[in-house]
């Protein structure tokens, strides 16, 4: 993996997919703990990894429990799939990110709070790419929730999909925000098999 500057990130044949997924914590807010689906979250990173890659790429926010998902994904798919996962890390959290060569890094700027932080990368996140294919969002707690807002506000051209399947965050999302013009896709409710789901709502 080699730290590198949004303006200099690769181009890929289709716009990329954004996904913000996280296992959420027992000891933060029992909302999104108590109606996570754990293995429903991990089946489906992996699913959505493995549906895009081979045709565009993913960007996403590390997260200790996402992060090895798509690297294993990554590793799996091998050659084919050089340069597509940019992940983007704040400063507040690293000041390196460990090599990959499938994965490029970008670390944004540590700010003087954590809040600022976050929001710096996830800004930086959204808008590193003009258009995006989509908006991933699986399981998740608040930050979840927060970068839902923030893709509709900088992406609203992109198709958006809560997976609530999954239960926590995403399940809230569509549950509790407007859906788009065309309404959500019912299958988000409860089909899991996520590979033909995304294949088939990606159209990828």
């Amino acid at each position: 993996m080699s730290a590198t500057m949004a303006q200099s990130l690769p181009t890929f044949p289709l716009p990329p997919v954004f996904l913000s997924a996280s296992v959420p914590l027992i000891d933060r807010d029992p909302l999104y703990y108590n109606s996570a689906d754990p293995i429903a979250i991990r089946d489906a990173v992996v699913a959505l990894a493995t549906a895009v890659l081979p045709a565009t790429g993913i960007v996403f926010g590390g997260h200790p429990a996402i992060t090895p998902l798509i690297s294993a994904v990554a590793s799996r798919l091998s050659g084919t799939v050089i340069g597509r996962v940019i992940l983007f890390q704040s400063g507040w959290f690293v000041t390196s990110i460990p090599p990959h060569p499938m994965i490029e890094g970008v670390i944004t700027p540590r700010e003087a709070t954590r809040p600022d932080s976050l929001r710096t990368m996830r800004i930086a996140m959204l808008t590193s790419y003009p258009q995006f294919t989509a908006g991933v969002f699986i399981g998740g707690m608040e930050g979840v929730r927060d970068e839902f807002l923030q893709f509709r506000q900088f992406q609203p051209s992109a198709m958006l999909l809560p997976v609530a399947s999954t239960g926590a965050a995403a399940a809230l999302i569509m549950d509790q925000q407007l859906p788009p013009p065309s309404g959500w896709p019912l299958e988000l409710l409860n089909d899991t098999g996520y590979l033909s789901l995304f294949r088939r709502i990606l159209q990828l």
